[in-house]
């Protein structure tokens, strides 16, 4: 195949794959948009051409999917763009070289199960790698687009998210053989390929069957009823900015909770990520204000805000009692780098203090702690951190339900908040418990242990909701 007919082939995977994730929700697409990548690989001649396959590809892929990005601008500038580009060609080197390595896996082991099989494990071992550590990135982690796909899900209660893509991928390399076999008419590649393709059918027939007796077989028992009020405000963010605006959001939380919790008999509030931009403990006025809501309400709330100690600042959640008593409180412990915090700052400061940004940075809480009260564990997440499976199944184990809170009120209309829910329903398979998100402005949601949508409201919408969630009792959780 000509030089110029493969890099078109991976340029037109990396928009297919990009319009997976957009706004345009084609989440089937996924299934077949890997297969000019695929192709062109198998037709590489060395390491070199399938290097520029893996870095057009995951070029053209990576600027689609982090597109959302370009929605700072207004608060970064020029440099919002700078780093949309930086992120997408650091995210573009694990495409790079797992396209070396499956030109080494493909020339080794010909056509047939091997090859799919080990590309498609090592596939899922670099979402994974792209998920762990301090500057990690879930964009575009294949599993995420099939989150509707309820049955086929269930298998990440063993294998997580990863399972999701890998299925995904041989899928994609399957295809991409038979089609490669057909087209240089190697017939006995194509016999090698049925049984391949048998052992898919079987293998996707046993997962099917797998979620189908998973969601039959535990279904919910030795369970309690836990009704809550869901708040989302809308708040614009430049709204949210301006500290003179406290007070109104405050009340305005607060006028919505009453609504929600009338004749509802509801026992938890729960209000979104930087709630009201301030420090509900530390500033005095907001704490009597929230108390006297409390006390008169008679309902536990559950707010994000700022929080101070010791010369460091973070981003936090905070449980109160019915009687105003804070009685737990979660700092966030994955921050986002240049977001939240800047990394290398004798570097980059410099160029970026302009901005106004960084002059006031977060701090991580490297010992995050679970928000409790005499009855009832929760797992607390904010914003983006509940996309890293490792960090919800850290908080899974010790609660009696997963809760995130979140602003995505910074990314306006484009596909971030659309991707960030993406992530709940397998949070909750994979920790056997309900999951509920609350946001700003974004998409609040309470999904079942099945990864079931229970609620889900629209992005942009002003949204108080009651629903009733489900707790195990002495440790029953699936």
């Amino acid at each position: 195949m000509k030089t110029n007919r493969i890099f078109f082939l991976s340029i037109l995977s990396g928009i297919l794959l990009g319009i997976v994730f957009s706004k345009f929700n084609f989440y089937y697409l996924v299934w077949i948009a890997l297969i000019p990548y695929f192709i062109a690989l198998i037709s590489s001649k060395n390491y070199k051409e399938s290097a520029l396959i893996g870095f057009w590809f995951g070029f053209v892929y990576f600027l689609i999917v982090l597109y959302w990005i370009i929605s700072l601008y207004q608060w970064g500038g020029f440099w919002v763009y700078v780093g949309w580009i930086l992120l997408s060609v650091f995210q573009t080197f694990y495409i790079i070289l797992f396209s070396v390595l499956s030109h080494f896996v493909i020339k080794r082991f010909n056509l047939g199960f091997y090859s799919t099989i080990i590309l498609a494990v090592i596939w899922s071992i670099f979402e994974v790698l792209r998920c762990r550590g301090e500057f990690a990135s879930c964009a575009g982690i294949l599993g995420y687009s099939q989150y509707r796909n309820i049955l086929l899900i269930q298998i990440s209660s063993i294998f997580r998210v990863y399972g999701i893509s890998f299925i995904i991928v041989f899928f994609n390399i399957l295809i991409s053989e038979i089609l490669f076999s057909i087209f240089t008419k190697k017939k006995a590649a194509i016999k090698a390929l049925l049984f391949v393709t048998i052992f898919f059918v079987l293998m996707l027939s046993l997962v099917f069957i797998f979620g189908f007796f998973r969601i039959k077989n535990l279904q919910d028992k030795n369970i309690k009823p836990f009704k809550i009020a869901i708040i989302q405000p809308n708040f614009n963010q430049n709204f949210k900015l301006n500290p003179s605006n406290s007070a109104y959001m405050l009340d305005r939380l607060i006028s919505m909770s009453e609504k929600a919790i009338q004749s509802n008999n509801v026992s938890m509030v729960v209000w979104p990520e930087t709630a009201v931009m301030d420090y509900p403990v530390q500033n005095g006025i907001i704490f009597n204000r929230i108390k006297k809501f409390l006390i008169k309400n008679n309902v536990y709330l559950l707010t994000g805000g700022f929080y101070y100690e010791d010369g460091k600042y973070y981003n936090s959640a905070f449980l109160f009692s019915p009687n105003g008593e804070l009685l737990s409180r979660y700092d966030k412990e994955h921050l986002m780098p240049f977001g939240e915090y800047l990394p290398f700052g004798r570097f980059f400061y410099p160029l970026l203090k302009n901005t106004g940004f960084f002059e006031i940075q977060q701090s991580s809480n490297p010992n995050p702690q679970i928000l409790k009260t005499k009855d009832l564990k929760i797992g607390c997440m904010i914003c983006f951190e509940s996309l890293f499976d490792n960090l919800a199944k850290n908080r899974g184990q010790k609660s009696d339900f997963l809760l995130a809170i979140t602003n995505d009120a910074w990314f306006g209309n484009t596909s971030a908040p659309d991707y960030h829910i993406m992530a709940g329903p397998f949070r909750a398979i994979e920790n056997g418990i309900w999951f509920v998100q609350c946001a700003n402005n974004g998409i609040s949601a309470v999904i079942d242990n099945f990864g079931r949508f229970v609620y889900r409201s629209n992005l942009g919408e002003v949204a108080s909701s009651t629903i009733t969630i489900y707790l195990y009792l002495n440790n029953a959780k699936q």
